[in-house]
This record gives C-alpha cells, structure tokens and sequence, in this order.
C-alpha cells in the first residue's frame, strides 16, 4: 500500500501546451508550483465520453492526481479549478494566453520549481478574463518572467559607471541586461534610445504589482516602444522569435484600429 501511495501524487497545475498522441491521448504540458514543469500523458482525454476532457483544456487551473509512468506520468484524475472564462471568447485575449503559455514553456527548465512564475502566470491569465488590457499585461508579464528565470533588467542604475539613472534619454542595452547613461552609451553600439517615460514604465513593471500598471492609459507611442522592447528581450534567452509573437501582435493591432 505503501508503495501505491509513493506512486500516485496530486497538484495543482495550469495546462500550457498539448500535442495529440494516437487516436485518443494527449500529451499535456503541466506547470506546477511546486514541481515545476511537468510532461503527462491524459489517456482517451480526446474521446467524448472521456471524465478528464473539459478539465484539461489550454489555459485551464486544474487540480490533478498523477500516476508516476516509465517515461512519462499519467493523469487519472482531473478537477477544474478556474477555466478563466473571460478571456475564451475574444481572440486577443487567447492570443495573449498562447504568448504567455509559450515564453513559460520555453525559458522554464522541466521540474524546477519556481512558485512565483506560476502564480504570475495565474494572475496574468486571471486579469485577462477580468478584462485588462492584454498589451499591458504582456510587457508586465514578459519583464516578471524573465526576472523570475535570471534576466532581470537592471533600471535602477547605468550598467557602465553604476550612477543613479538621471530622467534624460538614456540607452537601453539588451546584451548588457540594462540601461546605460549618455556618458556610456558608446560601450555598446548595438543600445537603442530609451525615452524617460520607458523606464519610468519599466521601474513600475518590474518593482510594483500589476494592479499599479493597470492604473495608466498609456499613449501608442510610449506603447510601440516599451513593445519593442519587450520583444527584443524576449528573443535575447529563448534566441528565438517566439511562435506566438506575430498572431498575438497582429491580432492586437488589429482589435486596436488606426493607430492615433
């Protein structure tokens, strides 16, 4: 019995990938707050009559009970916790939720655990079906995750000499992970202006909760250039162009209209 136990082990988790496997299972990508990212089989979940099937659907908080497996574990138990209703019936917001899925999915390590990021990525999903603004909640999001994964950006002080940053148009360095004064600002070609404003918004991404991002409008311009930004940090740990990127970006503008 003891052994039965040992065998079988229940968490939390938000379901951020799945890939179809035969003709009724599914291979699911788990993140957990205490075990980290996890790969599961959930067998027959794509039958009608399946019991785990609506509990297991992308971007679903659910609380599952897994068999340990030789390659991979097993679902055999699945309870919907929150199904984040708000953001299914808008394809921005879905957009959104396939973008944070896939920065996650991509920078974390399997079976490493890392609460925050977990919890940041509950409440991100959580603020998008409560209606905020996806755009805002994608550079807060994008800036939190990195952190939590070792790429904080350093908006306090220039990378170069190590004096405060002065409320001037400074240079943002993504290969030296922060910002560089004017005096610097040749240690690295390759920095790109940075408006006062930017980094008044990067400080309160990175050093406020969310809910303090979530108070501003903020102008298209200002939005265009903490986008690009975010987009440019992204790529530097995946070395990649997030997949999601373009259909989440694209889709936004879109809902967006004519920018002023």
């Amino acid at each position: 019995m003891e052994h039965h136990r040992e065998r079988l082990y229940r968490t939390d988790c938000i379901i951020i990938r799945r890939i179809d496997l035969g003709e009724a299972d599914r291979v699911l990508t788990l993140y957990t707050p205490r075990r980290g990212k996890l790969r599961a089989v959930a067998k027959g979940v794509r039958r009608p009559e399946s019991h785990l099937g609506g509990n297991l659907e992308l971007f679903v908080q659910a609380n599952v009970l897994l068999a340990k497996g030789r390659d991979l574990d097993i679902v055999t138990q699945a309870e919907m916790l929150d199904a984040f209703k708000g953001m299914r019936s808008d394809l921005v917001r879905l957009q959104a939720a396939f973008y944070f899925g896939e920065l996650l999915d991509g920078l974390a390590a399997e079976e490493l655990p890392n609460e925050p990021a977990y919890a940041l990525l509950r409440d991100c999903l959580a603020a998008l079906a409560a209606g905020a603004d996806p755009a805002a909640l994608a550079r807060f999001y994008e800036f939190r995750l990195l952190g939590l994964m070792g790429y904080r950006l350093e908006v306090g002080q220039c990378l170069q000499c190590r004096r405060p940053l002065e409320p001037v148009v400074n240079a943002l360095s993504i290969a030296g992970g922060g910002v560089l004064c004017p005096a610097c600002q040749a240690t690295d070609p390759a920095a790109r202006p940075l408006s006062v404003n930017a980094l008044k918004v990067l400080r309160l991404i990175i050093r406020e909760p969310l809910a303090a991002l979530l108070r501003y409008r903020l102008p298209a311009a200002l939005q265009a250039e903490l986008e690009a930004i975010g987009h440019a940090w992204v790529r530097e740990p995946l070395e990649r162009e997030p997949r999601s990127w373009a259909a989440f970006t694209t889709t936004l503008r879109e809902a967006a209209g004519p920018r002023e």
